[in-house]
């Protein structure tokens, strides 16, 4: 089996989570992971090795783990042996850290890589790295590496261990919440608490390769904001990666539904629809869908017995490019939800044990079920 290279930057990044996100970037290869500081993190590479380059760190905004986007690029240059002809093969750079992508004062920490990066001769690299949502300066980016079943989202599977949250919390909320990432006990129940309450999500669950190589968390040198925004609204992948995450969505509320009315196992086979969509790249999204619906089918001798049923007619929808019509839809089984909900209450059947919405109660557990990469 080939072995392909993550590196990390700066203290308190576990190896395993590297390895994790590395399974994305290198499907069918052992991840080896290496501290970008030992002096042979960048020795021993092959032509294509070189091509992708994956880093997880921590940053604050202003670095990333203790470079500056000029130490950085620097080092890389020294690493390499001031070899431009190996810097030329650099086509990608993969960022992943708590608010690299952060926009203040009309840049981001990510962006400075990026300009510095150019500068110091790697002039044939693209720089990825999640960008936080427009109108989000005076907030805290937090990047999640899935790497434990949680409870709380059991449509994650073992397939999507290495993929991403992300969120965002207000500055004065930011203590609070470092405060319960250094808690040994009550973490999970605390952290699920806080963000319900403080957190504005904008990623769930996403393959890291995939969000990574989407056009608004690509950064060119030298690019303003603006121009940004523009390159971003005129790519076509950017309308359809929006439409690809409400079908994902309004099948999780389908998925929701089903599992309300005891139906498990078709709740399972909605959820393995979800992952191949989230697998597939944006332009594909509605090819993926149309090909997996037959998952979707209940048949008895080759009769469809449900082809009446609102999740095939929910897909058709999406297919068909219908995303109003499909919003309204889900809207539909959101208020039976919450009708079959009130009336488990009212008649004395509700237990803190049994399922309630798309949740479970929290059990006992040693196990984390994220991590989270220190900002």
């Amino acid at each position: 089996m080939k072995t392909r290279r993550v590196y990390t930057i700066g203290n308190h990044i576990d190896p395993s989570i590297a390895q994790y996100v590395g399974k994305h970037f290198y499907p069918n290869t052992q991840i080896e992971v290496a501290d970008i500081e030992s002096h042979d993190a960048l020795h021993g590479l092959t032509a294509t090795e070189y091509e992708t380059l994956v880093f997880i760190g921590n940053s604050d905004g202003e670095r990333y783990g203790t470079y500056t986007a000029k130490e950085f690029a620097l080092h890389l240059v020294f690493a390499l042996g001031l070899n431009n002809e190996l810097m030329e093969k650099v086509k990608h750079f993969y960022f992943i850290g708590c608010n690299m992508g952060i926009v203040k004062k009309d840049h981001s920490l990510a962006q400075e890589f990026t300009n510095e990066l150019y500068l110091q001769g790697f002039h044939k690299a693209q720089v990825h790295s999640i960008v936080a949502p427009e109108g989000a300066e005076g907030h805290v980016m937090c990047i999640e590496v899935i790497r434990h079943l949680d409870l709380t989202d059991y449509h994650i599977g073992k397939h999507q261990f290495g993929y991403l949250n992300a969120f965002l919390i207000s500055q004065n909320k930011r203590e609070q919440y470092e405060e319960i990432q250094k808690m040994d006990r009550g973490r999970q129940e605390l952290e699920i608490k806080f963000k319900d309450q403080h957190a504005y999500p904008f990623l769930n669950a996403v393959n890291p390769f995939m969000v990574l190589s989407l056009p608004q968390n690509t950064l060119f040198p030298n690019e303003s904001v603006s121009q940004r925004k523009y390159r971003i609204i005129q790519h076509q992948d950017t309308h359809l990666f929006k439409e690809q995450q409400i079908a994902i969505d309004c099948l999780l509320s389908r998925r929701r539904y089903e599992l309300q009315k005891g139906e498990e196992k078709y709740a399972f086979k909605i959820n393995y629809v979800v992952h191949e969509l989230k697998k597939s790249e944006p332009k594909d999204w509605q090819r993926v869908l149309k090909n997996n619906k037959y998952i979707l089918k209940n048949s008895i001798f080759g009769i469809t017995i449900n082809r009446n049923s609102n999740t095939l007619a929910l897909v058709d929808a999406l297919c068909e490019g219908r995303i109003e019509e499909a919003r309204q839809m889900v809207k539909v089984f959101e208020g039976k939800n919450e009708l079959r909900h009130l009336q488990t209450q009212k008649h004395g059947f509700f237990s803190t044990q049994k399922r309630s919405g798309d949740h479970f109660e929290k059990t006992t557990s040693n196990e984390e079920p994220t991590n989270h990469l220190r900002h």
